[in-house]
């Protein structure tokens, strides 16, 4: 392997790291987001201003992801969900893989030995519902 290739690896790796940091983060921003937005909704019209003002700004934060998911080549989220109250996605960790996979239908992976909730996610980055964890038991 060439001096050339080895940096260019060692760049894309590093890269990909900060891409998924933001993910995380801008999930982070997501569930921040959404609660808001259900406050908002249990507080009828009176906040309507408010929760159009806050889908706004999920849909930044949406069009962001989409842009990293790009990036990193990974599954596009669905950008035609709306939350529902109560909506859940299951994610299952697959010890094997080292990845949790959604109901949703995607998977994600930390760079560290924290779960989703020990990493601040408590809704789903792809599909937006409220996030649930379950580990996969062996046998």
């Amino acid at each position: 392997m060439t001096e050339r290739t080895l940096a260019d690896m060692l760049a894309l790796q590093a890269a990909v790291k900060d891409l998924q940091a933001e993910v995380v983060r801008l999930s982070g921003v997501c569930d921040t987001l959404i609660d808001k937005a259900l406050t908002a909704r249990q507080n009828d019209a009176e906040h309507l201003g408010t929760e159009m003002r806050l889908e706004g700004e999920m849909q930044d934060v949406r069009d962001r992801l989409a842009v990293i998911e790009k990036q990193l080549g990974i599954k596009p989220t669905p950008r035609n969900l709306r939350l529902e109250q109560g909506t859940e996605c299951l994610w299952t960790y697959d010890s094997i893989s080292d990845k949790w996979d959604t109901t949703c239908g995607n998977a994600f992976c930390f760079n560290n030995d924290e779960d989703p909730a020990g990493n601040g996610m408590r809704y789903c980055p792809y599909c937006g519902g409220k996030l649930v964890e379950e580990e996969y038991t062996d046998g």
